[in-house]
């Protein structure tokens, strides 16, 4: 399991002194302590939001509960208690407990007996429309909802679909991209995505309806959505990946409007010679110098306030540079350990590198796409007819088809802005 990447958690910047060395001597009189930090996002609720619960109910999530122990059951009760307890705190009004296809829930010990497999099969129905579901999801999201979805988000059609169920499947991605990009265009909106894993000891309805057996941990996710500040504080005040069986987590939402980062000085990441302005986060490097053509340098940067998995600020596939900046490329991007205290408010460095240093300035443009993470899709299957696979394999049926659903939307409303943006200006 990669590490969680979320200093958003209780995040408490501290001021570094300045820390302003330069390939060779930099110039300029501020300091970066000079320069006001903008980075942790404040969290605030202006509004008591009420909270309102969807658990799936497809005949297939019988095996969460049939399991015991059951982690999906200790998971999901221990995350719908955390948020009721915030009621004492002011800031819940109301918490709904739905079970989609079914009744509404009457309460908390109404929910936990739900919970229980003669209770769930009374409930249970043998089809999972994810177009639907969000679209019900959605309707209770707005300036005062938040809505959160429990499923193993497995695609289970109507029978006459099931042999023609890929297509289907791309209609669903399409339709879950016109509910959310539909709620976008209403209310700013951030969804986070959390997988978790359970013992799964039931039946297992594959694509074309077939039926097998199973006794193995299986996949499941909870999609939470709704306005920033109430995810913000979500996210601030539980820890999701303290709860059994967590796996991953992914936070769609807008781009942030600033970033920073600043030039450092390290021997070991740099090539050839330079010397940048003070303060550094002025990002003006000059008097570059390549070494057998090469010229590279490395760049500190703070990524606390996006909620993603380490191996996705790590990727150096996320990252694109504009197209006067082609000439450029990410050589490398590392964790920056927290006992460095020269970077108390940066996250990672980036090694930024060319083989075809231009003479003059030239502005070096480049970003944090705003990408699916690479783990939806090692968690998707297309085909999960084979029950060896579905047996030996953590990874959900259609699963990467749906999120695409939801990061279309992000995609469309914020028309490709990266999470993280900066401009560097290099001088040979």
């Amino acid at each position: 399991m990669t590490p969680l990447r979320n200093h958003r958690l209780l995040c408490i910047v501290i001021y570094a002194s300045a820390f302003l060395a330069s390939c060779v001597q930099g110039g300029g009189s501020r300091t970066d302590a000079d320069i006001p930090d903008t980075t942790a996002r404040p969290v605030v609720q202006t509004v008591t939001p009420d909270y309102n619960v969807f658990v799936e109910t497809s005949g297939s999530m019988t095996g969460y509960l049939n399991a015991n122990p059951s982690g999906f059951v200790e998971t999901v009760t221990s995350i719908v208690t955390s948020v009721k307890s915030y009621r004492s705190e002011g800031l819940l009004d109301g918490l709904n407990l739905f079970y989609l296809g079914a009744d509404k829930s009457k309460g908390m010990k109404d929910f936990q007996e739900r919970m229980k497999t003669s209770s769930f099969s009374n409930i249970a129905t043998g089809i999972s429309d994810f177009d639907i579901f969000f679209d019900t999801v959605l309707s209770h999201v707005s300036e005062k909802g938040v809505a959160i979805l429990i499923s193993d988000m497995i695609f289970s059609p109507v029978k006459k679909a099931q042999k023609d169920i890929l297509n289907y499947l791309s209609n669903q991605k399409n339709g879950i991209y016109d509910k959310f990009d539909t709620k976008l265009d209403s209310i700013p909106i951030s969804t986070l995505l959390l997988k978790y894993s359970s013992k799964f000891t039931g039946n297992y309805y594959n694509q074309q309806g077939g039926k097998y057996t199973i006794d193995t941990p299986r996949p499941y996710y909870i999609t939470i959505v709704g306005k920033p500040e109430f995810i913000d504080a979500l996210i601030a005040r539980i820890d999701f990946s303290s709860f059994s069986g967590f796996e991953k987590m992914h936070l769609f939402e807008a781009p942030a409007s600033k970033s920073l980062a600043k030039i450092i000085y390290d021997k070991k990441q740099s090539r050839g010679s330079c010397e940048f302005e003070k303060p550094a986060t002025r990002l003006e490097v000059y008097h570059a110098k390549a070494e057998n053509g090469v010229f590279q340098f490395p760049v500190a940067v703070d990524f606390s306030n996006i909620i993603a998995e380490e191996d996705f600020f790590l990727n150096k596939d996320n990252y694109r540079f504009s197209a006067q900046s082609l000439n450029y490329e990410i050589a490398g991007v590392s964790r920056i350990n927290s006992t460095e205290s020269q970077h108390k408010r940066d996250t990672h460095i980036i090694q930024v590198k060319t083989a075809s240093l231009k003479p003059g300035t030239q502005k070096v443009e480049f970003g944090l796409t705003n990408s699916v993470p690479a783990w939806v899709a090692a968690s998707s299957i297309d085909n999960d007819t084979d029950i060896k696979q579905v047996r030996d394999s953590a990874r959900t049926f259609g699963f990467s088809t749906l999120i695409d659903g939801i990061h279309l939307a992000y995609k469309n409303k914020y028309r490709d802005k990266d999470l993280f943006h900066i401009t560097i200006t290099v001088t040979k």
